[in-house]
């Protein structure tokens, strides 16, 4: 698409409605065929245009305001060039072949996706390219989630390829959930979301600040109220209502004169301004000069929320969209039904014939592992009892100290400390009394820690007693994961005061695992562990939406004993939202060298692998750099070093969802199995459910083999995988992911929070340098 205006840039949203508008008004050109667009580049229908017969492209001229009331329309050149023609039949014979070296052609897939869910995009909100959300109520109220934010409602619309019936398309549907902005004076706005004052907002403004609101409120849509008119913020003024002026025309005079917004809102509006020193936002287009006053404007509906939730807002967000599995399904059937997916134009146009009812698949549920604390327990739904049980192997908690950072009485302190002591001893750990306990001087908290370990240099662990959702959790885990090297296990003011049995008892789960003890094992070892085996979790956490300065982290723990309780971890900061992890070969060469040392020098015969948070398109670049990498690392150790791989990739953030046939209303049991039926057609993949859901609609990972040279069997495979999910050192329930994979999470999170605390930036990443030392590397000292 071409515009008049040489420097008008339009984005995917304006370049639908000027698509939509040229079929409107050249309705003879395009009433033959259906035709989507992906809002970019590249239109699909099911057969090539008449008016291509006897032309090669197609030339429209179309003209529209791309601004919500915008005045002044532009005139915008459409062309359109006849594309690439594919034939459906290379799809449908891709499916049914059973050479797993065959791949489904992506192209005409991504062609039918967007045919697919193109009449959604047109009604809904679309946010990306599969997720549909309406502020409009169509699908469920908005949910008040904070002062500013709404918890909406939405729907999740894919295609799938599938194994059903030597290969066929599916179309995936579930409910999504996000959060968008309320409707709100901007004023209120500007507190509740950027956290700036009224008073910080008088002209001239602090560099920081004005920092903090031109990232937040550039490109927001604002109504005005003083007429009813939508605007979109383009930036901000350098002054007040009272002094920042504009050019008018006068069309008395002719002339252009320069006139402030205040007298403008006066004689024209006969509006007066309250606020006539707080900052003024500019609108576009910028080359009008339109400043607005922010006391006469108003945040516009259906904007979707960027930046991180407060942590109640957080809370009320997940409380909210946890939807029990017989109102799930209830509402995925509504929203197939009110969208008529059955007799969608687009489906019809290819002769798809879609099924009423959502598909039944046949699974199996596999049986926990036996496993050994004290004496042998058996977990029954997902969980397990160990009040009376011993930890496998209790840790000795020779010197440790205390440091209260809150206002919690001294007896209540005394008491928990008593209790915290009693319990660890009579689940098998050495808990001696703390070599002290003091208050702590949150003005200096580096200093502190340091002195500390000073006085005390065989120091273990620090207990840090703090309030809720305390700022000082990142500073006391920075200082004592990178500073002096020492664990230290936060505990809330709240807990300290109820000194609850139950709360003591989860959290010397942590605290004997970080310690070094091991609270469980499997009582009978899987036979693919007879040879020795290394298991590997890996994961990339990113910063969070609207940071585009913060390095992502990479992180991967590898089993480093006989049992796979206790796990060595490497770090590293790499390239901004980048999923390949560039430095595995190195991680590996670390991990491998210190499952040796644990192990009287000897090296893994197997290598288990799980690797999370990649996509499906993603697959073939992490096996060609990360399998490769792994392969190298043994090579480096050894030249003749080649263990079997076997690579997994484990997948939560998908739309895949089982609701039991004879049990409507609950959900699928902890250790379900489904691999037939909706699994890829060619590929080996399975779904399992390994953890009792307790509110909401459980989800199973989802775990696709991408590389197996131990030759596992798929049931070899989905056993040893749900045992994993046993040995989860924090609790005593069946988790939703693999242990590896949950620790690779956690210590990337970690991570995080060092590099946030730090303030690291991705332009510094040649000199950053993440502390590797021995101390806490082979510890889990993240959980």
């Amino acid at each position: 698409m071409q515009q008049t205006k040489s420097d008008l840039k339009i984005g995917k949203k304006e370049n639908v409605r000027v698509f939509e508008k040229m079929k409107e008004e050249n309705r003879d050109v395009f009433s033959s065929y259906p035709l989507a667009f992906d809002g970019y580049k590249n239109a699909y229908s099911v057969d090539v245009l008449p008016s291509f017969k006897e032309k090669k492209t197609l030339t429209f001229e179309v003209i529209l305001a791309l601004e919500e009331d915008d005045d002044d329309p532009v005139s915008c050149t459409v062309q359109i060039s006849l594309g690439i023609s594919r034939k459906l039949r290379e799809l449908m014979e891709s499916l049914n072949c059973t050479d797993i070296h065959k791949k489904i052609p992506s192209t005409i897939f991504r062609m039918l996706d967007t045919m697919l869910r193109y009449r959604r995009s047109l009604r809904y909100e679309a946010v990306g390219k599969k997720r549909f959300f309406s502020v409009n109520r169509e699908i469920n109220h908005p949910i008040d989630i904070g002062p500013a934010v709404q918890g909406v409602a939405g729907f999740f619309s894919s295609m799938k390829a599938s194994a059903h019936e030597k290969g066929s398309i599916m179309i995936n549907i579930d409910l999504a959930h996000t959060t968008f902005y309320k409707e709100q004076p901007l004023l209120d706005f500007i507190k509740n979301v950027l956290h700036v004052e009224r008073k910080d907002l008088n002209a001239p403004l602090d560099t920081e600040i004005r920092k903090r609101l031109e990232c937040g409120l550039v490109d927001l849509r604002v109504e005005t109220t003083h007429i009813p008119r939508t605007y979109r913020i383009i930036g901000l003024g350098m002054h007040g209502p009272d002094r920042q002026k504009f050019p008018w025309n006068n069309k008395e005079s002719g002339k252009i004169e320069q006139r402030t917004v205040q007298d403008y809102f006066n004689k024209e509006y006969n509006k007066s301004i309250k606020y006539p020193k707080l900052i003024c936002i500019q609108a576009y287009p910028e080359e009008k000069n339109i400043y607005l006053p922010l006391e006469y404007c108003v945040v516009a509906r259906g904007q979707r929320s960027f930046g991180n939730l407060s942590n109640n807002e957080a809370g009320n967000f997940i409380r909210s969209s946890a939807i029990p599995p017989g109102r799930r399904l209830e509402q995925i059937k509504k929203i197939y039904n009110d969208n008529e997916f059955a007799k969608d134009e687009m489906i019809a146009s290819l002769k798809f014939e879609v099924a009423k009812s959502p598909f039944t698949v046949t699974g199996r549920v596999l049986s926990p592992p036996k496993l050994r604390m004290g004496q042998v327990v058996q977990p029954k739904t997902g969980e397990w009892d160990t009040r009376r049980e011993k930890f496998y192997l209790g840790a000795a908690v020779n010197t440790w100290a205390v440091i209260d950072y809150t206002s919690t009485w001294e007896g209540s302190l005394e008491k928990y400390i008593r209790n915290l002591r009693s319990l660890g001893d009579r689940k098998g750990m050495v808990f001696k009394s703390p070599v002290i306990v003091t208050k702590g001087n949150r003005k200096n908290v580096t200093q502190q820690f340091q002195n500390l370990k000073k006085k005390f240099p065989e120091i273990q662990m620090i207990l840090v007693v703090l309030e809720e959702a305390d700022p000082l959790y990142s500073c006391i885990k920075t200082v004592g994961d990178l500073e002096i090297r020492v664990i230290t296990q936060c505990v809330k003011k709240r807990c300290v005061e109820e000194c609850r049995f139950v709360t003591i008892g989860n959290l010397l789960f942590k605290i004997n695992a970080k310690m070094g003890g091991i609270n469980t094992i499997w009582s009978r070892r899987p036979k693919l562990m007879e040879q020795l085996l290394m298991v590997m979790g890996a994961d990339v956490n990113h910063p969070s939406a609207g940071d585009a300065r913060t390095p992502s982290m990479a992180a991967v723990v590898a089993s480093i004993d006989k049992y796979v309780s206790k796990y060595a971890v490497e770090v590293r900061p790499q390239k901004h939202r980048n999923e390949i992890i560039h430095e595995f070969k190195e991680m590996t060469k670390n991990l491998l060298k210190s499952f040796c040392e644990a192990l009287n020098n000897c090296k893994p015969k197997r290598i288990i692998v799980y690797r999370d948070g990649v996509s499906d398109i993603q697959f073939s670049q992490v096996l060609q750099h990360e399998l490769l990498a792994i392969r190298e690392a043994c090579k480096e150790l050894e030249e003749t070093y080649k263990p079997a791989i076997t690579f997994v990739v484990v997948m939560k953030r998908h739309h895949t969802r089982f609701f039991p046939v004879n049990e409507m209303g609950k959900n699928i049991p902890p250790g379900t199995v489904v691999d037939s039926g909706i699994t890829h057609p060619i590929e080996r993949d399975f779904y399992l459910c390994s953890h009792h859901g307790i509110k909401g609609t459980s989800r199973p990972a989802h775990y696709h083999v991408l590389w197996d040279d131990n030759n596992l069997t798929m049931d070899q495979l989905q056993e040893f995988t749900y045992n994993m999910c046993h040995v989860y050192s924090r609790c005593s329930k069946s988790v939703s992911l693999p242990a590896p994979v949950a620790y690779a999470h956690l210590a990337a999170f970690r991570a995080k929070v060092h590099a946030t605390e730090a303030n690291m930036q991705e332009s510094e990443l040649d000199n950053i340098k993440m502390n590797r030392e021995k101390e806490l590397s082979s510890k889990l000292y993240y959980i």
